[in-house]
């Protein structure tokens, strides 16, 4: 039988022999893979053929680095508000503390009630052993606790010349006056000076200074 030859061409040699076909087959590529292999950018954002993201998966060193900014924005916000929290207390309580230093100082008119709140800064002292605290409790200043103390002090060292005192005070008076002609009386009698600094030892008096 006849035998027939077909010229090569680029891309097959076929040859016919005795109803025979061999075909050259292209030589493939060893250790070679059709698919691309993506790195981890390329798995940064996979887009879909209409363009659309269809899955992101961030790598494990920037998904650490957003997670330790979300972490440090959420601190950041609880200090805000815990700082915010202390302002609004601490303004509150100097609001309510000037309305009781008004109320105070408004409501003691006789030497009487001096005396009575002067105790209580007194009973309060004497838990908690601060004089700031004390008056805040209360709800009076300090200047008015000293300007006012000579009262209380010639009431403790000197019942009978307190009382003489009293009785001639008369509702016209002001504290002041009275508290001046307290401590006249004190200051001329060394004794009682002496007595009112033994009674503070022992706490039957506010132990006030001349300076703050």
């Amino acid at each position: 039988m006849s035998s027939t030859s077909v010229p090569s061409g680029d891309a097959q040699n076929t040859e016919i022999n005795s109803g025979t076909v061999w075909r050259k087959r292209k030589k493939s590529t060893a250790g070679t893979s059709s698919k691309k292999k993506a790195t981890p950018v390329d798995h940064a954002v996979h887009m879909d053929n209409n363009g659309d993201d269809t899955e992101a998966t961030v790598a494990p060193t920037a998904f650490l680095h957003i997670k330790n900014k979300q972490l440090k924005l959420c601190e950041a916000k609880k200090k805000q508000h815990t700082v915010t929290e202390k302002i609004s207390d601490r303004t509150k309580e100097t609001d309510s503390l000037r309305q009781q230093v008004g109320q105070s100082t408004d409501d003691a008119r006789h030497p009487e009630e001096v005396i009575k709140r002067y105790r209580k800064v007194l009973k309060a002292y004497k838990k908690g052993r601060k004089l700031s605290v004390a008056y805040r409790k209360v709800g009076v200043d300090r200047n008015t606790i000293v300007a006012n103390a000579p009262i209380c002090e010639l009431a403790v060292v000197a019942p009978k010349k307190y009382k003489e005192l009293l009785v001639a005070h008369t509702p016209q008076q002001r504290l002041q006056d009275f508290a001046k002609k307290c401590l006249e009386v004190l200051i001329n009698d060394p004794n009682l000076l002496r007595d009112v600094e033994h009674q503070k030892k022992k706490g039957k008096l506010i132990p006030l200074s001349t300076k703050p």
